[in-house]
């Protein structure tokens, strides 16, 4: 960006915001991006500990939204504050979302039916990471946050939030039986991916009958994910396709069945849903980020 050279300018940043890299055991790097709250000390030691904890997979695309909701949601005095933790990638380029991801994010599963896109292009990138990468933020990355941003203090609770497949990850952890996270926040996850394999998960969770501390859930969808709406550029043909594709993943559905699932049980204290009428995939998030982080902060804030 070319400026007057009367104007003196200076790399942007933000308060109370760090990032540094951390490697898994494998010895791959992620980039950990971390927000405190804006009237902390320096000193951990001296600050108020008990705050929750929101880790936030996709860092790259989704740590700024959750940090800029958590401190807006300051202006009403009943929403608390919060330590938020983004995971992502330092090598993403241009795009927002690293290559890893299609391996850290999915479960590993026996046999596996890659998903195709609406031209019938098949996606058959690396999968099956998640036990890794979950290890990877239980380990690693809660040290750091534990010692190093709270000094030592226990959170007040420990949130996981993830959309797409950063949803179906979030998914995974509490089926899988993580002990780490209090709250779920799952944003349109991807329950189509490998043939619906997260829906026998589920109901394995279900089967479970050993006892686990109460969980929350929230997910979320938005009505153009199932029901797309047609682009001017769209022929009819490919305005077929697409909405046929679309109807063959009913991701809307799916969500709305695990959450009705998931509320009849006794495993869970608190599932919500939240659908978004005007909403497709990619815009659902912000919005979405929103409201469940703030309904964790604030819970007397939404119905």
């Amino acid at each position: 960006m070319q400026l007057s050279k009367e104007i003196t300018t200076q790399a942007a940043s933000a308060p109370s915001t760090t990032e540094l890299e951390l490697k898994n055991d494998a010895g791959e790097r992620y980039l950990i991006q971390i927000s405190w709250p804006l009237a902390w000390e320096a000193d951990p030691i001296n600050n108020k500990p008990s705050v929750p904890v929101f880790y936030v997979l996709d860092g790259n695309a989704h740590f700024w939204t959750a940090v800029e909701t958590v401190r807006r949601g300051l202006a009403a005095p009943q929403s608390k504050d919060a330590v938020v933790i983004g995971i992502g990638y330092p090598d993403c380029g241009h795009y927002v979302f690293g290559n890893p991801r299609s391996y850290d994010l999915t479960p590993p599963t026996e046999t596996y039916s890659p998903p195709r896109s609406w031209d019938g292009t098949v996606f058959n990138a690396p999968h099956g990471g998640a036990d890794n990468f979950l290890r990877f933020i239980e380990g690693p990355v809660r040290r750091h946050v534990l010692q190093v941003v709270l000094g030592g203090h226990k959170p007040e609770r420990e949130v996981l939030v993830g959309h797409s497949y950063g949803g179906l990850c979030t998914l995974y952890s509490m089926f899988s039986g993580s002990a780490l996270f209090d709250t779920y926040i799952a944003l349109s996850p991807s329950i189509f991916w490998n043939d619906n394999y997260l829906v026998s998960e589920a109901e394995r969770f279900l089967d479970d009958r050993n006892s686990r501390k109460p969980l929350s859930l929230y997910l979320s969808y938005g009505y153009y994910e199932q029901y797309i709406r047609r682009r001017k550029a769209w022929s009819e043909e490919e305005y077929a396709l697409r909405a046929a594709h679309a109807l063959g993943w009913r991701t809307n559905d799916l969500v709305e069945e695990m959450a009705a699932r998931l509320r009849a049980s006794d495993k869970l204290k608190l599932v919500k849903c939240k659908a978004y009428a005007d909403e497709d995939h990619g815009s659902v998030a912000g919005c979405a980020i929103g409201w469940a982080m703030l309904d964790v902060l604030d819970p007397d804030r939404f119905a």
